[in-house]
């Protein structure tokens, strides 16, 4: 679970000193700022970080490379009719016009546009960022406007992606109804088979079918007859 705490402490780094750039004078802030008149610990913070979750993104997208049991993911995660039909079928549910809700696959349409967003987002931001990182470099072989636009994305950007973890990702991972108090899978990678029973069944029982079938192709173990060693002949008597 490495890459993924790197992940988050980074992009809670960002965030926050990236903001205290642009609200020097909130009280928050402050700390960052005090010793700017002699180091540029802020800036130097939010670029350790951005390099953190530069890497985590790179990892992560080696990872689904190089690893074939991984494809399954990508096919999951790949938008399609199903989701859209989800997401009318959760608003229908949420205003009382359905009985019950939509049954999600392994990953719902709402996972789906985040981990999307996240990927975007984070390229967005990446090339934004490193506009203004070098901003000689920018400003010498590009035009003026690009280090500006660079400038305008980079903040709405993070505007932006705060926003939505802050409203849809605490929302679906802490208040929403089937996960609260809290979804626990961020922290032991597991998620329990009583939550897929209740929202994704159907995604439970092909997951069931998939390891019966696995335990029956499996070669059946050889009985073993316990054998007792050789007992050392007792001693001649003297």
């Amino acid at each position: 679970y490495f890459p993924f705490a790197a992940d988050g402490l980074a992009f809670t780094t960002l965030v926050i000193t990236g903001f205290a750039l642009k609200f020097p004078d909130a009280i928050w802030a402050r700390p960052l700022l005090v010793w700017e008149g002699h180091f540029a610990f802020r800036g130097s913070l939010h670029r350790a970080a951005a390099v953190v979750l530069v890497a985590t993104m790179g990892f992560h997208l080696i990872y689904l490379a190089v690893k074939p049991s991984e494809r399954g993911f990508v096919k999951a995660m790949l938008p399609g009719f199903k989701d859209v039909t989800d997401m009318v079928g959760v608003f229908r549910y949420n205003l009382g016009l359905a009985p019950t809700g939509p049954q999600f696959a392994r990953f719902n349409y709402a996972e789906k546009l985040e981990y999307w967003a996240l990927l975007w987002g984070t390229i967005l931001m990446m090339v934004s960022g490193f506009l203004l990182w070098f901003n000689n470099f920018t400003l010498r072989y590009f035009p003026k406007w690009v280090s500006d636009a660079a400038t305008a994305v980079h903040y709405y950007e993070a505007v932006l992606a705060t926003l939505s973890i802050l409203l849809w990702h605490f929302y679906f991972v802490i208040f929403d109804p089937n996960a609260y108090p809290m979804e626990t899978s961020w922290l032991t990678g597991r998620v329990d088979a009583e939550h897929y029973r209740h929202t994704r069944p159907e995604y439970l029982r092909e997951l069931e079918e998939e390891s019966q079938a696995a335990s029956e192709e499996a070669p059946p173990k050889e009985d073993q007859a316990d054998i007792e060693p050789p007992k050392d002949d007792p001693p001649a008597d003297a």
